[in-house]
This record gives structure tokens, sequence and C-alpha cells, in this order.
């Protein structure tokens, strides 16, 4: 025997308000448990609920319904801490990035207080090693610096002028 050839046809008269609750609830797709609401379940759930019999699809469908809100709740949460990585991660690429502008502005003044320090002793004493001890310390290009020098041969350069030519000078350290 099939289960159709179980069921029988059952007709009845129905308050037309409830009627049309129950299709509409059907066209908009709503469910009980894992069934589509239709007349037969609602017959059967009827039935149920006048003879007190016990609803096991109902105690299964919280239990699917929690299950599903655990889910929910666990994807939520790896998302929540992908983008709390996300973020962390952002931050500190920000932080490095921040960090290493003041270095190289920090660099870059003391480079200009060698420039003007040494002034003297390279363009008027000719003591060229003091250009090898900047080369060493800031790690810029001998020529460059020599350049730099014979620029500024007649006057010693303003503070201006050395933050300008120690900001070349880095800036070529910088981009290699």
């Amino acid at each position: 025997m099939t289960e159709n050839e179980n069921l029988k046809k059952v007709t009845f008269e129905a308050d037309e308000d409830l009627k049309e609750m129950l299709q509409q609830a059907r066209a908009e797709g709503k469910r009980y448990g894992d069934k589509k609401f239709s007349n037969r379940l609602a017959y059967e759930i009827g039935i149920k609920v006048l003879m007190g019999l016990n609803d096991n699809d109902d105690l299964e469908a919280k239990k699917q319904q929690l299950e599903e809100v655990r889910i929910k709740k666990a994807l939520i949460e790896s998302e929540e801490r992908f983008l709390m990585n996300e973020i962390s991660r952002l931050e500190n690429e920000a932080k490095q990035r921040e960090e290493e502008a003041l270095k190289i502005t920090e660099d870059t003044r003391k480079l200009a207080g060698r420039i003007k320090e040494y002034w003297t002793k390279i363009n008027v004493y000719d003591k060229l090693e003091y250009i090898g001890f900047i080369v060493t310390q800031f790690k810029v290009s001998r020529n460059a610096l020599e350049q730099a020098y014979k620029d500024t041969r007649e006057r010693e350069p303003t503070e201006e002028e050395a933050l300008i030519i120690a900001s070349k000078l880095m800036e070529s350290v910088n981009n290699v």
C-alpha cells in the first residue's frame, strides 16, 4: 500500500478568515518545522492538539531551529574574528608606516645637522674623511653628498637649505 492509499479525503466547512490566513501563509512559503503550510498540515495539527497527542514534529523543529541558530552564531563569530584580525593588521601596518616616516624625518634632521656641522671642515679645511663619516652613518650616496658640498662651496647652507639637501639625499636612500 502506498501512502496515498491510506489517506481518506476529508471535507468540511471552515471559517473563511482562517482559510484566508492559511492560504496567505502558504503563498508566503511559511513552514511549520520542515513542512509547508497546507490544509492537510492544519488538519493534522488540529487533530493532535484536540486529542492531546505529543507532537514530536514540534520538538524536532525546535531542535533543528536551535541547530540553525548555532550555525549562524558560529558563522557570525568567525566573521567577527576575521574582521578583528583584519582591523588589527591594518592598524599595525599604519603604525609601522607612521614609525618609518618618523624615523626618516628624524634621520633627515640629523643628516641636515651633520651637513652644517661638517661644512667648514670639508669645504674650508678639505677634510674629505668627514664625507665618509656621513656616508657610513646615514648610508647616503657618496657622489651625491660630495656634489651637495661642491654646490654650497661659497657659503655654509642655512638650516632650511641643509634640510632640503638632507631630504634629497634621504629620498634617494629610501627609494632604493
